[in-house]
Order: structure tokens, then sequence, then C-alpha cells
């Protein structure tokens, strides 16, 4: 049987719609759409970056919605805020994690098929299975822990001139830090002794930053991949906190292997721009052995969506899509999951017999009452009047198309990013 993850950038999960009337009636209908994206997929894992404190109700909204679909394996999730916040170099304790301001009050979800993901033996990290508040005195103390975080890896070294960090594969694995969203140009040292004082003056363990989650994929019952997942620090314009970020998760100890064998996958919204930084992940992953879902022949695939000219008007055709931000990396001794940007706009979104329209359409007086108002309070008038005459079948106002419609949609009722697909045949 074919297995299939989906490793999505869902923005804002849980605060995403405070502008509409009814936000958690938009959620609800979110939740419906990725349900149709998820099931349209094939989908036996979705791994969710941007989980918001108030997003986590909406993980047990979003497993009824896949629960409603046919296949007959019940759906479950499991979460954990993004942020180390004690000084220890290990947590173990749900406690020592927290939805930070330097960490833009993110976390990580996990939603999956029953038997689709490994559990954590004796973990106590996570909130546990299908649990809204592990806090509570209702919450069970033996629950399973789907999801993991990346604490350490090998040392990193500064001392290739062409990559901004490299890492020692023979080294001890150590306490590995992630950068603050700014940070400071890093120093090039010349011998190892020097790379190691280079990459701790730079990179320290910082607390309040987000951290990369990890799962154990079930791809057959003799095989468990391990799938680490980044939402890397945006950062500023000159800062180099994206960058730092993803090179660094290429250290975590998850992504190891066994024995010197690695079957691994590593992606997220790695929020990577520019053609100097593109380029550096071209090239560097290859070296470690991985192939990558997002470079065609000269550039990367895009995986933003957008649907507004930046000096006025709608985008068209191919112009909706923009910058590669979301990748998949995969390494494997034999045989290696197949991985891409789904093209959610052409395969969910804009067939007459796809879920989304279905979904949309169906939704009657909670369009008139809550959506139109807020796409319009939102977006403005000539958004709203597109979106309205693509769901009644009729022509669309001149200056928009089909894939302006369809990247509305994603863009306003779902996210701006789209899936990374992790497919094993």
């Amino acid at each position: 049987m074919p297995f299939n993850a989906l490793v999505w950038n869902i923005e804002q999960l849980g605060t995403k719609f405070r502008q509409f009337a009814d936000p958690l009636a938009m959620e609800d209908l979110r939740c419906q759409l990725i349900a149709s994206v998820v099931a349209s997929a094939q989908a036996d894992v979705l791994v969710i970056q941007e989980l918001r404190q108030d997003g986590v109700p909406i993980l047990k909204q979003l497993v009824t919605q896949l629960n409603a679909l046919p296949g007959g394996r019940a759906w479950h999730y499991d979460w954990l805020p993004g942020s180390q916040t004690v000084a220890v170099n290990s947590p173990t304790l749900f406690s020592q994690l927290g939805f930070t301001q330097a960490g833009n009050k993110e976390g990580y979800a996990a939603v999956w098929r029953d038997g689709a993901l490994a559990p954590y033996a004796n973990s106590t990290l996570s909130a546990g299975i299908d649990t809204p508040d592990p806090t509570a005195s209702s919450a069970k103390a033996a629950r399973g822990r789907y999801l993991d975080m990346v604490f350490s890896g090998k040392p990193l070294l500064f001392r290739d001139q062409t990559v901004d960090i490299t890492f020692d594969p023979n080294g001890s694995y150590a306490p590995l830090g992630f950068p603050q969203p700014v940070c400071p140009e890093r120093t090039i040292a010349t011998t190892p002794s020097q790379s190691a004082a280079a990459a701790n003056a730079v990179i320290t363990q910082q607390l309040d930053v987000r951290r990369p989650c990890c799962v154990q994929l079930n791809v057959t019952s003799s095989r468990t991949v391990p799938l680490v997942v980044l939402h890397a620090p945006a950062g500023q314009s000159n800062s180099r906190s994206p960058t730092y970020a993803t090179l660094i998760g290429f250290a975590a100890q998850q992504l190891q292997g066994t024995n010197g064998v690695s079957d691994t996958v590593y992606a997220g919204n790695f929020n990577v721009v520019g053609q100097l930084p593109q380029q550096t992940l071209k090239s560097y992953p290859a070296k470690l052995g991985y192939v990558a879902n997002t470079y065609g022949k000269d550039v990367p695939a895009p995986s933003v969506v957008g649907f507004l000219k930046s000096g006025g008007g709608f985008l068209t055709g191919d112009t909706v899509f923009g910058d590669a931000q979301d990748y998949a990396y995969a390494a494997a001794p034999q045989a290696a999951p197949t991985l891409s940007v789904r093209n959610v706009l052409d395969l969910d979104i804009s067939p007459m017999t796809g879920g989304i329209r279905g979904t949309l359409t169906d939704v009657g007086d909670t369009m008139n009452a809550t959506i139109m108002p807020g796409l319009i309070r939102v977006a403005g008038e000539d958004v709203a009047d597109v979106f309205d005459d693509w769901i009644n079948g009729q022509p669309l106002p001149s200056g928009a198309d089909e894939r302006t419609a369809a990247a509305i949609i994603q863009r306003i009722f779902i996210s701006r990013h789209l899936p990374v697909a992790i497919s094993y045949a």
C-alpha cells in the first residue's frame, strides 16, 4: 500500500480569521477544506506548522472532519509548543516548552490515520494523543506521545567558505542551538578548534526560539522513517537566520540514521529566498546524500501563492505562484520517497467536481453572513466579486482568471503556503 504524508504551513491556525464576524465558523470551514485536500492527496499523515495556542481546539475539529471521510481508520492528533523555554540540554516535559514571542507564538501538530505514526516510548514532551489540554486534571497520565523535538545533533563546523554551516558526521552528539529571528553574520574559522568556538559564538543554545519537531512515519510494518519538520525563523532582510536554522537542522540527531544508514526526511517552511541562499539549498543537501523536491532544472518550484500584483490588479496563470519556501529532502538506502509541492490550486480547488468547490457551495447562510462581509473587509470588493462569480459559475471579472480565483481561495481560506507531499510507493 502507498504511504503519503503532507507537511504544511497552515498559516496562523487559530488566529487567522480574527477580522471575520465569526472566526470559529471560518476555522471550521478551513478544517473542511484541509480535510478535502488530505483526502484528495490520500495522505496518511499531516504535520502542521504555525499552530497557535488558540488553534489547539481546532485540531479536534479537523480530526472530526477527517473521521467523516470514507476509509475506515480513525484519525488522531498530537501537538506541542514550538520553543524551548527552560535552560536544560534536552527537555523531557511538556511544561518546558512554550508559545513564545521570539518563536512567533507558534507550535506544531501532527494529524494521522490510526497506525500511520509510531509513538515515542515513555515520552512526556508533547500533549499526547487526542489531548486538548495536557495540564487538565482529566488528561490521562498514560497516553502515547507522537511528537518529539530536536535538541541535539552533530557538532557544527564553519570551515567551508562556500557553505554557511556544515557539521562533523563523526562528532559526538551535543546540544544543538537554533538562531533568533535576527542573527549575526558567521565567523569563518580555519581550524577545528576555531570552528567549535565560532559555532558557539554565533549559534548558542537559544531559548524561546522555534526548533524543529519530529514524527516517526510507519511507512510499512517493518520500516519506520523519522520526519523532521522545521518552520525556520523569517528574520529580517539582513538576517541569516532562515539559512542558519535550515542548515543546522540537517545536523539533527534524528536525521543521522542508525549505524550509518540514513532513511530520513527533513521538510518544512524554510523561509529561504534569494538566489544565493537558494543555491546553497540546492548544493549542500546533495553532499549529505539527500534528494530534494523543490528544484527543477534551473529554479526552485514555487510553494507560495498570491493573487494581487504589487502595483494593483490581479495575478493570473502561473504568476500566482511565488517563492519556493517549502521543501522536503529525503535520504534513503533504497525505495526513496517521491517528493513534490502539491499544486492545490489545480488539483483540489479548480476542478468542478472537487471537494473544495462543493464545500464552499454548500455553506449557504454562512457564506452570506460571515464569509462575504469578512472577505470584503480583509481583501476588498474586487476580490469578493471574483470569489462570488467563481462560486456561482459566472464569467470572472476582467483581469482575473481561474488561477486567480483558486489563489484567492487558497490564500484567504486556507494558507498562502502549498503543502509538501512525501509519497512512498
